[in-house]
């Protein structure tokens, strides 16, 4: 009788979770395995983790860029998603400078910028770099789109 492709999922599944129980170590990884993000703590610390988390799990006090140094970063070093930083460099936002002079009524203004993608992608990224966007009442006027 042949084993069908379910049987012989459910039977890794199984056998996984017995070597599990058993204290028995995962075989090496293999190509899919290495296209994965690793969770959790990994040969090298410095991938994956914010800097300050770093700092804190190598024992080293967290060092803050000065604020010059920021402002002169690409905003290719944030790290965004490809959709706003098209979207910024499109509307001649090329420094993380310049993206902190903007406040989130600036950013709304720019085609391809909404709510959610200052929310979910540009506060977090510019806090993990110890920055924020200007207040309403501090930012320039804004930006034709």
């Amino acid at each position: 009788m042949r084993m069908t492709l379910a049987d012989r999922r459910r039977n890794q599944r199984r056998k996984k979770a017995r070597n599990l129980r058993n204290g028995i170590v995962p075989p090496p990884a293999t190509k899919r395995s290495l296209n994965k993000t690793p969770v959790g703590n990994t040969a090298s610390p410095s991938k994956g983790i914010s800097r300050i988390a770093r700092a804190s799990t190598t024992g080293q006090t967290p060092t803050v860029v000065p604020l010059e140094n920021l402002r002169a970063q690409t905003i290719e070093d944030v790290k965004l998603g490809i959709r706003p930083y098209n979207a910024l460099k499109k509307a001649g936002i090329h420094t993380v400078g310049q993206l902190i002079d903007l406040s989130e009524a600036d950013l709304l203004g720019i085609k391809g910028i909404g709510q959610r993608t200052i929310d979910l992608d540009i506060v977090p990224k510019l806090a993990a770099l110890d920055a924020r966007l200007k207040l309403k009442e501090d930012a320039v006027p804004a930006l034709a789109a």
